[in-house]
């Protein structure tokens, strides 16, 4: 709804949604094959409700985008959606009672794994006319948009891209400290969840400006490995 079609048809498509979801809110009730489920966890998660009536504020910046002009920008692009957004499926798996400095740990997570789909993204966004990546970023590599249009080999290229996966890379080693921030059922998935985008990272790092033409994807067995290990400590739990 939100990043698809032309910018009018995703604002009213927007718009409806919205409405749908917080007339169930206010209902209880919903004709919606989405809404109900919702309904159902806000009333065992009374919590939920407000993350939710958050995200719905702040996605609207979504449609607007138009790019990042400064590191700046993208950090409130970070605070005012992204962060959001992940703390509907975080706030719930942290409970009622959330631990102090969870939500910090959460945004650095946030922030390594936006970073990390910015970069392995480009392709496609490029080709819908999207340039998520920081200016002043390309600015002091000496890249331009064309270059990454163009997906270009150069040394601007691939120090811009090492520069931005390394940004990544060193946020998502530190959320790992997320883990131990929630109940014990929930740490196979936050452990999954970091590990298999550090190996995303890593394949994008090992592409380089091979991202500029296709997505990095993590490595199968690896990957494999990472989640029969934490469906064996999930399984192990119950």
């Amino acid at each position: 709804l939100l990043d698809s079609g032309p910018v009018e048809e995703r604002a009213g498509a927007f718009a409806e949604w919205a409405k749908g979801v917080r007339d169930g809110l206010a209902g209880g009730e919903s004709e919606h094959a989405a809404v109900r489920p919702l309904l159902h966890t806000v009333s065992a998660h009374p919590g939920l409700r407000e993350r939710v009536e958050g995200f719905l504020d702040a996605a609207p910046l979504e449609l607007e985008f138009t790019g990042f002009a400064t590191e700046a920008d993208y950090q409130r692009y970070v605070d005012t959606y992204a962060l959001p957004a992940f703390m509907l499926i975080a706030g719930l798996i942290a409970g009622e009672d959330t631990p102090v400095g969870y939500r910090e740990a959460c945004r650095v997570y946030i922030d390594g794994s936006q970073r990390l789909d910015f970069v392995n993204d480009l392709s496609e966004d490029l080709a819908d006319g999207r340039l998520n990546l920081v200016r002043e970023t390309l600015d002091a590599h000496g890249v331009a948009r064309v270059d990454l249009e163009n997906a270009r080999d150069t040394t601007g290229t691939r120090n811009l891209l090492a520069h931005v996966l390394g940004q990544a890379r060193q946020s998502l080693s530190t959320s790992r400290s997320l883990v131990g921030l929630v109940p014990p059922e929930g740490r196979p998935l936050f452990r999954a969840m970091i590990q298999i985008e550090q190996l995303t990272a890593t394949a994008a790092a090992d592409k380089g400006p091979g991202v500029l033409r296709a997505p990095a994807r993590p490595p199968l067995p690896a990957t494999a490995r990472v989640l029969l290990r934490e469906r064996r400590h999930a399984r192990h739990r119950r």
